[in-house]
């Protein structure tokens, strides 16, 4: 994620633009020049470090209660997943970020982080992509509970979780490898006043120059893999369950059922993974905008890249929100341990 500008040929995904420092040798730039605009450097230097705390709070008090022994179902296996990939990604941003706010008056140049750029990039990627097929999965999961609930029963098995769990991470981590082979990194002068400090240029490897990695990997298996096929099935599997729950809700009242416990739970629960589901589809589709604004323009849309790439720290910082608002079963948790820990300090 950090400003890739290379030429019209070398194509970049959005999601890891943010913290890419390279630039094209012709770009021409005033070292009197700011780095970055106001917006960008408000948004990299103030707004995503506090939502990264933020993010923290909350994804630590979301492992607390889903790891508590009231709520160990299969369902939250994958909700503690997304909790650890939420955490991995939060992270990187906040180690990565302060790479552009404190990057000197070159645009090819930066102090911070110049050795383990390719590898923070990569634990950012890999956690993004878990991130978005947790939630596939999770909603394949829910689909079978709502609309085909007896097959639900002998598929959802503890094991089938954690399988599915492992091919995730394990499929996120191959795909993302070639990431660690892209770049180089070589000492330089820093230009502006302070010109004696050292900086760093990256450049692109062979293999990043290849046409394989720029417009085979970086274009179109990374649409397919990031965008097309999770926005299809995400979009597909929860418009499925949010028509088959109006029906179920409709059932219910009629046969006088609308207050059975298990059914309200189970009903509860998807509403949670559905509202989870819809806030992420709606940043990564803006992501998705902004890459073929680059793509189709030819242009780099700084502010609407800006916006997308602090949208994604966001959404990895609010579910805990998301689920005080609508899990029944998870506030009650959490008040419990409010209580628990306001107990302990009155002592």
């Amino acid at each position: 994620m950090m400003g890739l500008n290379t030429n019209v040929s070398q194509l970049r995904n959005i999601s890891e633009s943010i913290f890419e420092e390279i630039k094209n040798k012709s770009d021409k730039y005033s070292p009197s020049s700011p780095i970055v605009p106001t917006f960008t450097l408000v948004a990299y230097g103030i707004l995503i470090p506090v939502a990264v705390g933020v993010g923290y709070v909350g994804n630590i008090l979301t492992a607390i209660v889903l790891w508590s022994k009231e709520m160990a179902s299969t369902t939250n296996l994958f909700l503690r997943a997304l909790v650890l990939s939420d955490i991995a990604l939060i992270t990187s941003a906040l180690l990565l970020t302060p790479g552009l706010v404190i990057s000197s008056g070159d645009p090819e140049t930066n102090e911070l982080w110049p050795q383990g750029l390719s590898t923070l990039k990569f634990l950012m990627m890999t956690s993004q992509l878990c991130n978005v097929y947790i939630l596939v999965f999770v909603s394949v999961e829910r689909f079978f509970a709502i609309c085909l609930p007896f097959k639900h029963l002998y598929l959802h098995t503890r094991r089938n979780v954690l399988l599915s769990i492992f091919i995730n991470v394990l499929f996120s981590v191959l795909f993302n490898i070639p990431r660690l082979f892209v770049l180089d990194v070589r000492q330089a002068q820093c230009t502006g006043v302070n010109s004696t400090r050292p900086c760093f240029i990256y450049e692109w490897t062979v293999f990043g120059e290849s046409s394989f990695y720029q417009d085979v990997y970086a274009l179109w298996m990374y649409v397919l893999v990031y965008f097309a096929i999770p926005l299809t099935v995400l979009l597909t599997l929860n418009i499925l369950i949010v028509k088959e729950l109006k029906r179920m809700e409709i059932r219910l009242v009629r046969i006088g059922a609308e207050n059975n416990n298990v059914t309200s739970e189970k009903v509860n629960i998807t509403k949670t993974i559905v509202l989870i589901c819809a806030v992420f589809t709606l940043v990564q589709t803006l992501g998705f905008i902004s890459q073929l604004e680059y793509w189709i323009l030819n242009r780099e849309g700084r502010v609407l890249l800006v916006i997308v790439n602090f949208l994604y720290v966001v959404n990895s910082s609010i579910n805990f929100a998301i689920y005080i608002v609508i899990g029944k079963k998870f506030r009650k948790k959490v008040l419990s341990v409010f209580a628990k820990c306001q107990c302990r300090f009155s002592e």
